[in-house]
């Protein structure tokens, strides 16, 4: 991990904890929460480091309503397929969503992707409401 953080320094490496791990390996990261954490902690961790961000934020562009569209969808777990259904398009234009976001953001993983949209406020992190 090490190697990484040299190798990509602008990014923050965030640790989400579901069980017991060495201190060692937990400071390695620059924040970590457990799954059990109340939301209020999580949100505000996840705040701090969009804060102490040095990247430029001005080259981020925002997502188009569409692509804020199908990013919800897949965040929720469906297909390419299912969101093409959903919003009454072709899955080659959801592709294609799919890429703008990519290229947008700078983020590929849906994980990443989640954490992008509870920071925007996209998507609440209090899914009960979602």
């Amino acid at each position: 991990m090490d190697t990484l953080k040299k190798n990509f320094p602008d990014i923050s490496w965030v640790g989400l904890v579901y069980s017991f791990f060495d201190n060692d390996l937990l400071n390695m990261f620059d924040e970590t929460f457990n799954v059990t954490d109340p939301v209020d902690l999580i949100t505000g961790k996840i705040d701090k480091l969009f804060k102490n961000c040095t990247c430029d934020n001005n080259r981020q562009e925002q997502l188009s309503k569409r692509e804020t569209d199908v990013l919800i969808y897949l965040i929720k777990g469906l297909s390419n397929k299912e969101v093409a259904d959903m919003l009454n398009i072709s899955i080659h234009t959801v592709i294609s969503h799919r890429k703008n976001i990519t290229e947008k953001t700078g983020i590929k993983s849906l994980s990443g992707l989640t954490i992008y949209a509870i920071s925007k406020k996209i998507i609440p992190l209090d899914t009960s409401s979602y």
